[in-house]
């Protein structure tokens, strides 16, 4: 797992309770000592010890937490690979193309880093299928950052998951924010 997950999951635990939670939470799951680097890659086992840990001393359901903190990360991801991003591009384009562009990057400058594997197919004008499949096992991480980045855009996603062999199908419909308040 790329070190700027950790980094951000920091931020997002400091500012959603405090210091100390992130503290308790490493220390719970094993990590105490650790200082997550950004440009590091670590093992995938980290995450789920550090997840594990947040839900328990949390209290908040593993998914609903994962969701809120994809949301977190989201504008973060998009900052930090906003050069690969065409200006034109909207919450759809992006999601079926973030495969090509952003992961391929991933993989190329950071040897050893796994993102999941993602395999959108376009339904019809904002309606997608995404195939998600990691032996991480955390769906509900990109759920949520697909939350943020219809959030990025003024759009709104509508998400709907089920179990497929190897790991989750989410049907999504995408849609305008001003379409829907009136």
């Amino acid at each position: 797992m790329h070190g700027v997950v950790f980094t951000k999951l920091k931020q997002f635990v400091e500012e959603t309770f405090d210091s100390d939670t992130w503290s308790a939470i490493l220390k719970e799951a094993g990590h105490e000592d650790e200082m997550f680097v950004p440009i590091k890659i670590y093992p995938d086992e980290t995450l789920g010890q550090v997840a594990a840990a947040a839900v328990k001393l949390s209290g908040i359901a593993r998914d609903d937490l994962l969701r809120a903190f994809g949301s977190f990360l989201a504008p973060h991801l998009m900052e930090m690979y906003g050069a690969l991003i065409p200006a034109d591009w909207r919450t759809e384009s992006l999601l079926m193309n973030v495969e090509e562009t952003i992961h391929r990057v991933v993989r190329m400058k950071n040897p050893g880093a796994e993102p999941p594997k993602l395999e959108f197919t376009r339904l019809g004008s904002g309606h997608l299928q995404l195939d998600y499949r990691s032996e991480r096992r955390m769906s509900a991480l990109a759920h949520g950052i697909m939350l943020g980045v219809a959030e990025h855009y003024g759009e709104h996603v509508d998400i709907r998951e089920s179990e497929i062999s190897g790991g989750v199908r989410m049907l999504i419909r995408i849609s305008n924010r001003a379409a829907i308040a009136s």
